[in-house]
């Protein structure tokens, strides 16, 4: 456990390394570091109270959204919304259709998707119709009995997947 000083309020803290960061690459980033409410500090700079009101300065909401306009950043939020399915972390009448599947781990998805020449091209058309919804590229299970795995999934627009799961619920 150690001690700090607030930045903003000098009010003084405690906070737990909990841990080591490590890069895609192996390297490491140094120590994820946790208040004693075991609530996630980034920075060990501020206190809880004082970073969550820095938070919500940002405008958290805003900065997701610019961020999911890049390919990276788009790629990231469909990997987590995957991944959440995955685990259960979804609605309960979805989690028969997901929870327990296979799925593949993060770096090869965004190598898989960046290499991708149907990503890129959808994303480019998802770029030129002011990002509208049913043009956004979308991962198909082509066997909905299997997971997220190279060999079971394609790159369609959001509508095209829509199309096919009412298909699918029909029969």
């Amino acid at each position: 456990m150690q001690t700090k000083k607030c930045t903003k309020c000098s009010r003084v803290f405690n906070i737990f390394a909990s841990g080591k960061r490590f890069r895609p690459n192996g390297t490491s980033r140094g120590y994820v570091y946790k208040y004693e409410n075991n609530k996630s500090c980034p920075s060990a700079k501020h206190c809880y109270e004082c970073f969550k009101e820095h938070r919500r300065s940002l405008n958290y909401k805003d900065y997701v959204r610019k961020r999911s306009k890049t390919k990276r950043g788009f790629l990231l939020n469909l990997y987590t919304q995957m991944k959440r399915r995955v685990e259960g972390k979804c609605s309960k009448r979805h989690r028969k259709y997901y929870e327990g599947k296979k799925i593949l781990n993060k770096i090869e998805f965004m190598e898989w998707s960046i290499n991708s020449q149907e990503f890129n091209d959808l994303f480019d058309k998802y770029e030129a119709s002011g990002y509208k919804r049913k043009f956004a590229p979308s991962v198909d299970r082509l066997n909905s009995k299997i997971g997220y795995v190279l060999s079971n999934i394609e790159w369609v627009t959001q509508s095209e997947n829509s199309r096919r799961a009412s298909i699918n619920r029909l029969n």
